[in-house]
């Protein structure tokens, strides 16, 4: 329940720190609907010439681009804000305030800053994707949706732990920007099938960085292309890649020196 309490507290400033800046709502909005518009009109030239691209169909290409704003829209609202302010805490030795917080470190670091406005993208995203499968067979089934839903989560906790990873060996080296700038350029090739990219590119975008169970399995869910195994795989690495991310951040904790050492 402390922890509940905490979430809600956070978010309660969180939409007043963001009602002091209204007007960048209406740019952020601008933005996401031109990034839609063009990434559509991609869509629109390809399919002029083929009716399928990797055995994606149009519409099924168009869920697909939903689903990549549903998850860009949740990173940019908790995920991406608070893994930068943990490294700029590490490096300037200001973490010792969350630190001395009785409450779990990592659940700490990770919502303390959650930037409302970009769920505009996530609303967005829902709208693609009601559309895209209004046109495919006129909705989705319950069981076709609770499959989506669990696989698009294990997705979201995999892609956080990877990157909590990555951000917890700021303890070492400090600066990690351009380590970071590779999980947004991989995020961006999530906006198209990873169908269409190399071999070698897929297995990068599967394994290394996996941007196709954050974006192209869920939206295999939506089409009533998962099966329970598949699931249960996905769950299964979800549980494995947060144990092993929390573990790490513990390690790294004890490498902290802090603002007064």
């Amino acid at each position: 329940m402390r922890a509940v309490r905490l979430f809600l507290v956070t978010l309660r400033i969180s939409l007043q720190n963001e009602m002091a800046y209204r007007t960048d709502w209406f740019a952020r909005l601008a933005q996401s609907l031109v990034g839609i518009g063009t990434t559509l009109g991609a869509f629109g030239i390809v399919f002029s010439h083929t009716d399928s691209l990797a055995g994606w169909t149009l519409d099924e290409s168009v869920a697909l681009l939903g689903v990549f704003y549903i998850v860009t829209g949740l990173i940019h609202t908790i995920c991406a804000p608070n893994m930068s302010l943990i490294m700029r805490d590490v490096r300037d030795g200001t973490l010792d305030f969350l630190l001395l917080k009785p409450v779990n470190s990592q659940y700490y670091a990770s919502i303390r800053r959650i930037v409302l406005f970009r769920m505009t993208d996530v609303a967005l995203g829902l709208i693609v994707v009601s559309v895209a499968l209004r046109r495919l067979a006129g909705g989705i089934g319950a069981v076709d949706a609770i499959l989506f839903l669990v696989v698009l989560t294990c997705g979201m906790i995999v892609l956080y732990s990877i990157w909590l990873a990555l951000v917890t060996t700021t303890f070492w080296f400090v600066k990690i920007v351009n380590i970071e700038e590779i999980l947004w350029q991989a995020l961006e090739a999530g906006r198209y099938p990873i169908d269409i990219y190399p071999r070698w590119l897929q297995y990068g975008l599967s394994y290394l960085i996996p941007i196709g169970l954050v974006i192209t399995v869920p939206s295999r869910g939506l089409l009533g292309q998962l099966d329970l195994r598949g699931v249960l795989a996905a769950v299964a690495l979800a549980a494995g890649t947060f144990a092993a991310a929390s573990a790490f951040w513990r390690l790294g904790l004890r490498r902290y020196s802090g603002a007064s050492a």
